[in-house]
């Protein structure tokens, strides 16, 4: 789109221009300043001749962006800042936002930064984003440090001083572990069975037609044009498409697992959450709860199954508008009813004409389908005439209906309730007996067309009503909570397990089998959805508020039965405004507990306001309690950031609930990497996206990077590949508390040995399928370092985390304690020998030990900007990293004495040098060496050497050689 048609180009003409008319017919679909707001910004802007500053507010909204490649693989949001970026050239550009970038790539709306482009370094943002990411999280930090010296960036936030973070891990009872058993193997098997229906030649054409149509199509076309295609074949020959379809299949399968595991885990945490808010409102605090998973869609869909059963529905057949009809016969009654009006033809008294009553003060309107202005005009009318009066109150309505499953007559009379905020039954003048009671028990109208109405009044209704419109009274009721797992479980089997085959006649077997998987899962006893389950134990609407994106909620009604109910309905509200309303209780302290999900994590306050501070209402402490951590580091922030806020009484709490599964690490994991890029990327340090207070607890979750994929690896290959060789750490799986008979401390018995439990593991890495993947990752490694994952988010980190999820607790918790085992251990190995990247540190810290003295040698001004002052300078420091004598001394008496090398040397260049002190201290290897190595091959290992010097500090090497026992 170029700045010129969007600016240039002629309205077409009201008159009916023809040349208008053709010019607009051609630019179909361009954005204009009269089609689109886009055009309307960049007019009232000035286009290329706007030279004033426009502000980007929430910004982060545009992260999506992808500068280098097509329209598609960009979001509109994040296209239209940057046209708009483009079409202003001269207008200066402010980006705020909170959260502005979780990773390098979503930096590509910031085109303003001069980072890349013509005339510096970068020639495209790729090229930016290639060298960033390559280099890790320190560059991602040197970057937002430099940033902020030239000006380009101000990192502002508020303090975190008094809030408190804590991460609880909640147990669970013996009956949860054998229900997530039971559905691990239901998982298991249903990978099977999936795997048969998506490579079944029965069903390969079905799954191609019914998922991907467009695929279809293409082939369709191909067969026409009279080459071959799997439309008028069976002959599957395109290997890419092919490819392309069985990966798509399967990752149906895959997003089910997650999203079902996913709501297990949400679901075990729901009585610990419970807890922890019953005893904070004993404290005299208010709670929030955050939560992202609702569940709507789902329960949703199974409760319109119950609507068409759910007493209380009618169908409209009219409506009466409060008008009453005469006919008047003889020419005194017309008299009669002439002295019964007041000047503005309304009734002095009430009328009775022909067995019809007509309501004091109803007003004239009509005589004989003509208006009249004045009562004498009405003895003017000759005999026979109809006269029309309207009702003087517009709070009552007749309806005449039927209901909408038996079809039987009915008619109501519709009024508004004492409060004017609900429309009540207030007579049945005719209907079954099942509506018979809805006048003395007060029902009152909940839907109109399916959708719910909240607070409304007769003259607002009465527009809505038309014939055909259907009305309900009631709502669907269920004896127990929806499970969330079980309608995610279902609604997988019932979509992506196809019947039919290609002539669309149905496959006996898949039929069959597809059957026996739906009553197997309806067999399995899976817990309520976490949402309403949350809110019914801790009181339901009454003490809790919720603030969600749902339009209907789970009720508790007195009997003990659930009620699917609109919750505008229930807070008596417009139907958009049920947030508003409950932000309002929860803040004035009506309601001391709230729920949040992603609509409400973001733009409002639920902070301790000094605002709503009363002489009888004092803000209390928050506390959120996070029952489920979003997937980006951004949506984390801003959901904290709801009780963290500008102008508060007293800081909140924070507290982030777990379960014992060790699968469960996949979704903490995520964050946790995010919060430290985003960390990284905005304010120059990785443990700072929280003010550092979340950021030391969440960092132990961060095993997605270089050390999580050789720690991976190494697992694989130790339990893959038993028979090859002893695994190098084989006294660290030894050590693990699992390992061993029924006696041995913790063990349970299930696996004596380490060969034991590595062959179960081995058949685990088959069944999740993750064999195959892990063994690419070790081949692409075989030409590339670890180090050069740089800050790329692996895979195969996330899918170990995702697919053991499927496993019993047992195994699931037993490898992922040996991934963190061999993960810790080579952290603990690289920060032995001094190279683990711990981010940005101090001048005057090198590798744990001080730095003596830094001076500055020289210092050269390189540019001063002429506009601000602002000065670049090189600086050449000259910086001490010897170690002092007691330092060396201290290292020295923690070492072994007997049969170890370690210790002081002296060394001379010559005999007739002056000697040189060093101090000898031994590295660190994986699996030991020399004499103390754990397997023979590590016993074979030479041992290796660091040499500390008093006037520089540690030396691992000279050249690429390290040093051995040889050396010294």
């Amino acid at each position: 789109l170029s700045i010129e048609r969007v600016l240039e180009k002629k309205k077409p003409s009201k008159d009916g221009d023809e040349d208008a008319d053709m010019d607009s017919k051609e630019d179909n679909g361009e954005l204009t300043s009269w089609n689109s707001r886009l055009g309307q910004l960049v007019e009232w802007l000035g286009g290329g001749k706007a030279t004033g500053l426009i502000c980007f507010d929430e910004v982060h909204k545009a992260k999506n962006l992808v500068p280098d490649k097509d329209e598609k693989a960009s979001t509109k949001t994040g296209l239209y800042v940057d046209r708009l970026q483009q079409f202003c050239p001269n207008a200066p550009v402010l980006y705020v936002s909170a959260t502005a970038a979780t990773e390098v790539q979503h930096l590509g709306y910031m085109s303003r930064l001069g980072v890349w482009g013509k005339g510096t370094a970068f020639d495209t943002f790729r090229d930016f984003q290639k060298a960033i990411e390559s280099n890790g999280v320190a560059a991602m930090e040197m970057f937002a440090m430099n940033m902020k010296a030239i000006g380009a960036m101000s990192c502002r936030a508020l303090a975190y001083v008094g809030t408190e973070f804590d991460l609880q891990q909640n147990g669970m009872t013996e009956e949860q572990y054998r229900d997530y058993d039971a559905a691990a193997r239901f998982w298991q098997k249903l990978l099977n069975m999936f795997r048969k229906f998506v490579h079944s030649k029965d069903l390969k054409v079905s799954y191609r037609k019914h998922f991907f149509k467009k695929l279809w199509k293409k082939e369709e076309a191909k067969g026409n044009e009279g080459r071959p295609s799997r439309a008028n074949s069976k002959d599957l020959a395109d290997e890419e498409d092919e490819d392309m379809v069985t990966k798509r299949l399967w990752q149906f399968y895959w997003g089910a697992q997650q999203r079902f595991f996913k709501a297990v885990c949400n679901s075990a945490k729901v009585p610990a959450a419970c807890v922890a808010a019953q005893d904070a409102v004993d404290r005299g605090e208010q709670v929030v709860i955050s939560i992202w998973a609702t569940g709507e869609a789902r329960s949703r869909a199974k409760m319109d199954k119950l609507k068409e059963a759910t007493a209380g529905r009618i169908t409209v057949e009219s409506v009466s508008d409060g008008t009453t009809e005469v006919k008047i016969k003889e020419k005194a009654t017309l008299t009669s009813v002439h002295s019964c009006l007041y000047a503005n033809l309304a009734l002095k008294s009430k009328l009775s004409v022909g067995g019809k009553q007509v309501a004091q003060l109803s007003r004239l309107v009509l005589a004989d389908d003509k208006k009249i202005g004045r009562p004498e005009d009405l003895l003017k009318l000759s005999v026979p005439c109809k006269l029309v009066f309207r009702t003087p109150s517009l709070r009552r309505l007749v309806v005449n209906a039927h209901t909408t499953e038996s079809k039987e007559p009915v008619a109501l009379e519709l009024a508004e309730d004492e409060l004017g905020e609900r429309i009540v039954v207030s007579k049945v003048i005719e209907g079954p007996p099942s509506l018979r009671r809805a006048e003395l028990e007060g029902w009152h109208v909940k839907k109109i067309n399916d959708k719910p109405v909240g607070k409304i009044r007769v003259a607002m209704i009465r527009q809505r009503l038309k014939k055909g419109t259907s009305l309900s009274f009631q709502d669907p009721v269920i004896d127990d909570h929806l499970s969330g797992p079980a309608m995610i479980l279902e609604h997988f089997i019932s979509s992506c397990f196809l019947t039919k085959g290609e002539d669309g006649e149905e496959v006996p077997w898949a039929n069959e089998t597809k059957t026996d998987l739906l009553q197997e899962a309806q067999q399995l006893s899976l817990p309520p959805n976490a949402l309403d389950d949350l809110l019914d134990r801790l009181g339901g609407l009454k003490k809790v508020g919720e603030m969600s994106g749902r339009s209907h909620r789970i009720k508790r009604r007195k009997d003990g039965s659930l009620a699917w109910v609109a919750r505008c309905e229930e807070l008596r509200c417009p139907s958009d405004g049920a947030n508003l309303v409950e932000q309002v209780l929860f803040q004035k302290g009506n309601k001391k507990i709230c729920v949040v999900t992603e609509v409400a994590s973001a733009g409002i306050s639920l902070h301790a306001d000094r605002r709503q501070a009363t002489a009888d209402f004092q803000p209390p402490r928050r506390l959120m309690i996070s029952l489920e951590l979003p997937w980006g580091a951004d949506k984390a922030i801003q959901c904290f950031g709801r009780v963290h806020r500008a102008n508060q009484l007293i800081p909140p709490k924070f507290l982030v609930l777990t379960t014992p599964l060790g699968g469960e690490v996949r979704f903490n994991s995520a964050i946790a990497r995010r919060m430290k890029l985003l960390g990284a990327v905005t304010k120059g340090d990785r443990m700072t996206s929280m003010g550092g207070v979340a950021d030391q607890t969440m960092t132990d979750f961060d095993v997605n990077n270089a050390y999580g994929q050789r720690a991976l690896a190494t697992f694989y290959t130790d339990t893959a590949k038993t028979l090859s060789a002893v695994p190098e750490l084989l006294a660290l799986y030894e050590a693990l508390p699992f390992i061993g008979g029924e006696e041995d401390g913790e063990a349970s018995g299930r696996w004596p040995t380490w060969q034991d439990f590595a062959e179960e593991v081995c058949d685990a890495w088959s069944a999740t399928r993750l064999g195959e993947e892990i063994e690419m990752m070790l081949q692409e490694n075989q030409t590339r370092s670890w180090a050069e994952m740089g800050t790329r988010e692996s895979g195969e980190i996330n899918r170990f985390f995702n697919r053991i999820l499927m496993l019993e607790v047992e195994i699931q918790n037993a490898m992922f304690e040996t991934f963190f085992a061999v993960y810790t251990e080579l952290v603990r190995v690289d920060k032995a020998n001094g190279v683990f990247d711990e981010g940005i540190e101090n001048l005057n810290r090198v590798q744990g030990r001080l730095i003596r003295d830094i001076k500055v040698d020289s210092k050269e001004l390189l540019y001063k900007d002429p506009r601000s002052g602002a000065e670049t300078s090189y600086v050449r420091l000259s910086l001490d990293r010897g170690i002092s004598w007691e330092a060396a001394k201290a290292a020295y008496d923690e070492m072994p004495k007997q049969g170890s090398m370690e210790g002081f040397y002296e060394y001379r260049h010559s005999a007739q040098a002056d000697p040189i002190y060093v101090l000898a201290k031994e590295t660190i290897q994986l699996g030991g060496a020399g004499a103390t190595g754990t397997t023979w091959i590590a016993r074979r290992r030479q041992r290796q050497f660091a040499i500390w010097r008093a006037d520089c500090g540690a030396v691992w090497s000279y050249g690429q050689k390290a040093y051995f026992e040889s050396d010294l």
